[in-house]
């Protein structure tokens, strides 16, 4: 099936009669003009430039985070004073998870863990997700009907989470200082897109199985391979963890279930009752732990996982308001 072709915004059409942060926080991953206003409303600027910086980040992936880095002196790759200004500073950020929340592997890794979840968890789970940035893993768990806590530290995408989620109307508490995490009270964390990022993982992981009840239910997406010049907050240290299972065995968690490619991967607590597997299960571990073997090579070089951004690329998608007709909403 063809694709409509995506067009860069103009300003020529009137805006669709929306707040900028509707009760149906799904439409601002529908429209261009919804999310670019819900940006304005965080940062101020103008929800046209706004929009336009959405447009750029979409035709160069990470290409809004690598220009405030460069103004910054941030050298990539690693973590010191310049890249913790990065973080806390500047609005980069909300313009690439934007964009990010609308590609095709963010959307399908979101679905299946909620199905994941309430499926073999069951209803009514206590999750915490860690380090969502704008929100929207928070929104689909709270609307599977498990009780979510949302955690980031404070910046401008927790302010985007905070109002996109009082907004929508979605029961999320969230906080955003570690030391407010109660111990062992959640029957699962997800953390996406997180680890790869921070300075030491196996504290990170030890703070994160601190949190987990026991026998819970860590979910996490890591992709420390991809030390690539569109993601230059990723961390050359730690791409020793690319393909490691024992990075996790080491915090004492075993491995329950993964997609082939471990994105996601599901980890289990010690402790507690044994979390029944899904008969798949078995058929996608069997697919995904050779699989660490190709994510090991990512340890000496990014070179092989250009073909991750190519695909990261293809799965990228404008929003649909343009793609579809100016301002006309369309369902997800």
């Amino acid at each position: 099936m063809l694709r409509s072709r995506p067009v860069a915004p103009t300003s020529d059409s009137k805006p669709p009669p929306t707040a900028a942060h509707p009760r149906s926080a799904w439409h601002l991953l529908r429209n261009s003009r919804a999310m670019a206003a819900a940006i304005a409303d965080v940062t101020g600027a103008e929800p046209e430039t706004v929009r336009k910086g959405l447009w750029r980040e979409f035709l160069i992936r990470g290409s809004s985070v690598a220009r405030a880095g460069r103004r910054l002196g941030v050298r990539p790759y690693l973590f010191d004073d310049a890249m913790i200004a990065l973080y806390s500073t500047t609005d980069a950020f909300l313009y690439e998870l934007a964009v990010w929340n609308i590609n095709l592997l963010k959307r399908s890794m979101r679905s299946w863990i909620v199905r994941w979840i309430t499926s073999v968890l069951g209803k009514e789970q206590r999750v915490l997700s860690w380090g969502d940035g704008l929100g929207f893993d928070s929104l689909a768990l709270a609307r599977a009907g498990h009780q979510v806590t949302c955690f980031d530290l404070p910046g401008s995408t927790s302010t985007f989470a905070q109002r996109m989620l009082a907004g929508a109307g979605a029961d999320v508490k969230q906080i955003d200082n570690p030391d407010e995490l109660p111990d062992a009270a959640f029957d699962a964390v997800v953390c996406l897109d997180v680890l790869e990022h921070v300075p030491d993982v196996e504290a990170e992981l030890a703070r994160i199985a601190r949190c987990l009840r026991p026998g819970g239910l860590l979910v996490v997406h890591a992709p420390f391979y991809f030390i690539h010049r569109v993601s230059i907050t990723h961390l050359r240290k730690n791409r020793r963890y690319s393909g490691s299972l024992a990075l996790f065995r080491k915090a004492g968690f075993s491995l329950v279930d993964a997609q082939p490619t471990w994105a996601p991967m599901m980890w289990r607590a010690a402790g507690g009752p044994r979390v029944r597997r899904p008969l798949l299960a078995w058929l996608r571990l069997a697919i995904a732990l050779p699989f660490g073997l190709v994510l090991a090579i990512g340890r000496f070089t990014a070179l092989p996982f250009e073909v991750i951004n190519l695909v990261c690329r293809l799965g990228q998608l404008w929003y649909t308001d343009d793609m579809l007709g100016r301002g006309r909403r369309t369902s997800a």
